[in-house]
């Protein structure tokens, strides 16, 4: 994790305040806060490579890792003693930045969660997956923020560990979730070549992708992206993602992120968005062939602007 990104377009400064006064509450307590969800997003298409989502968020979705409830309460503790307020008390992980009205949610992973799978709540023993937040967290940018001349750092997810998250999200909160997260991926998969990846379909190991799929762009994008979380996920992650998928594109299915990639990308059409689904299954299933470069498609590396690279630390 030592890949800090360069920002194109500077962060608000309502909002580099806030992520610079989690950062300093973070490192008073040997924390590394992990930005992801809609605001992460931002910050990697928008503020990396000026492409807009259309979506504005006033909200921030930070995770940390926590060993139990009484470190989370004590993390809570201290974030309402610096300058941040739980408007919502039925909801304790959401708090307000008071200087900026900025929105955080503050989600734990790690050996919290007893499974390992999921957290459950204690005030209403509602569940939380946290599939794959470790392995975001293992392969995740650094993002410095600055107030005056003091400077912080947060860790932010890579675009293939954003989708990775909201696969899991839809399936873990369906209805709330997968009209927004299937925007997202479709998103993503419109915009994830111009962001540095289209030679990428061009040269090994991805050159067999166009012919794979008839030389549909959409499609090759599925799959490239879907070889990109392959890249990240353990083999538990992979494994329970794949089950989601195939539930998604199997006969009679739920199909919650096939429903929400219909109506933000692919204009009504549910078969074209079960097919890309299925391609960015068959993306996932891809292994490495042997001896082939990890340059091009280092999970690090997709998606960043190759006229602004990232500094190495």
């Amino acid at each position: 994790m030592s890949t800090c990104v360069t920002l194109l377009k500077p962060l608000s400064e309502a909002r580099e305040r806030t992520l610079f006064n989690i950062a300093t509450i973070a490192d008073s307590r040997g924390l590394s806060p992990l930005l992801l969800g809609a605001s992460a997003r931002d910050i990697l298409f928008w503020h990396m490579h000026g492409i807009e989502s259309g979506r504005a968020t006033m909200d921030v979705d930070i995770s940390i890792q926590m060993p139990n409830w009484a470190a989370y309460d004590s993390v809570s503790k201290e974030f309402l003693e610096n300058g941040f307020k739980n408007p919502l008390p039925d909801h304790p992980e959401k708090f307000q930045d008071e200087e900026t009205g900025q929105e955080l949610d503050l989600l734990p992973f790690g050996d919290i969660a007893e499974d390992g799978k999921a957290i459950v709540w204690p005030e209403d023993n509602s569940s939380w997956s946290i599939v794959g937040l470790q392995d975001a967290f293992d392969h995740a940018f650094r993002l410095e923020v600055k107030r005056d001349t003091r400077a912080r750092y947060l860790f932010l997810v890579s675009i293939p560990a954003l989708v990775m998250l909201k696969i899991v999200a839809v399936h873990d909160r369906p209805e709330a979730r997968h009209k927004r997260d299937g925007a997202d991926i479709g998103f993503v998969i419109r915009n994830y070549l111009s962001i540095g990846n289209t030679d990428r379909l061009r040269g090994a190991p991805n050159d067999d992708i166009m012919s794979s799929v008839g030389d549909n762009l959409d499609l090759a994008t599925a799959v490239l992206l879907g070889r990109d979380i392959s890249e990240i996920a353990g083999a538990a992650c992979k494994e329970y993602i794949l089950e989601l998928l195939d539930r998604e594109t199997s006969p009679g299915g739920r199909c919650h992120l096939a429903r929400g990639l219909r109506a933000a990308y692919c204009r009504g059409d549910f078969a074209a968005a079960k097919r890309l689904l299925q391609d960015l299954a068959d993306g996932l299933r891809w292994q490495r062939p042997p001896g082939a470069a990890t340059s091009q498609g280092h999970p690090l590396e997709a998606g960043v602007n190759k006229q602004n690279r990232p500094r190495e630390d």
